[in-house]
């Protein structure tokens, strides 16, 4: 069984529109492999053989936060094998937070994708405490990117240090961190895996572990237990990635934590 936990889709009139639009604020240096449409992703789940994709939606203004949890709702209902999360923007009234952590509970949305460079927020920021404590009480994962972007390569608000200082305060909320924990910023990230349930995905970071890179070998080998495989998708092929991830060192068992039994395991958990 393969879950992809980390993919991006739109709906099928902006699509086109956001693909360019996050093509060109990476500078051009990214290119999609699906068309980034709900129909794009099942066929390269198809061709990948991956069971169940987790889809992460980010609400870059406030007033997207109700028409992204409606997106996730009704989808989820439609697709048996894609799991959606809703979005919550931080500039977003507490009372507003309050009614859609309650609606995503009622209707069984796991989680929320957050992305401090493009919700402008640092992780560690008390603007956005009250989102951490309504998950908390929720029960609800919030799926973070974390470390560098390369369409905000000057911001540290996804940085390790943040993290920390903020699980410091919430520890215990469940939690998983794109790109290892801190794209690039991987020698760090061992410190922050004290805090339970606190995981982190594969993506963009399979070639630099096959490569070798020592703190993400040493974090992948020694903590596969919060390991869950990601691959960003459209940004990165899915049937590569497994191919990637299937070619590295690891143990077969330690293949299927990644592949699917970690995610299973804090799936299960929110109930």
């Amino acid at each position: 069984m393969i879950i992809d936990t980390h993919v991006h889709t739109f709906p099928d009139s902006v699509a086109p529109h956001a693909l360019n639009k996050l093509i060109k604020s990476a500078g051009g240096n990214i290119k999609p492999y699906t068309d980034g449409t709900i129909s794009g992703l099942l066929k390269s789940m198809e061709k990948a053989h991956v069971n169940i994709s987790v889809n992460l939606p980010i609400a870059t203004k406030p007033d997207q936060t109700d028409s992204i949890t409606e997106y996730a709702i009704k989808n989820s209902k439609k697709y048996k094998n894609i799991i959606f999360f809703s979005s919550i923007h931080p500039e977003n009234k507490i009372k507003h937070i309050k009614k859609i952590f309650k609606k995503l509970k009622e209707e069984g949305i796991k989680g929320i994708k957050l992305h401090p460079q493009y919700q402008n927020f640092p992780v560690d920021s008390s603007k956005v405490f009250q989102i951490y404590e309504e998950a908390i009480k929720n029960n609800i994962i919030l799926h973070f990117h974390s470390g560098f972007d390369i369409g905000f390569p000057t911001s540290d608000y996804a940085s390790v240090e943040r993290f920390d200082r903020m699980l410091s305060i919430f520890n215990g909320i469940k939690v998983i961190l794109a790109h290892g924990g801190g794209y690039k910023d991987w020698d760090k990230v061992e410190k922050i895996l004290k805090y339970e349930n606190v995981y982190l995905d594969t993506s963009f970071t399979l070639d630099f572990f096959i490569q070798g890179e020592e703190s993400l070998n040493k974090i992948y080998t020694v903590f596969t237990d919060r390991i869950v495989f990601g691959t960003d998708s459209p940004w990165q092929d899915q049937k590569e990635d497994i191919q990637k991830l299937n070619s590295t060192s690891l143990s077969s068992e330690q293949k299927e934590k990644v592949f699917y039994k970690n995610y299973m395991k804090l799936i299960e958990s929110i109930g």
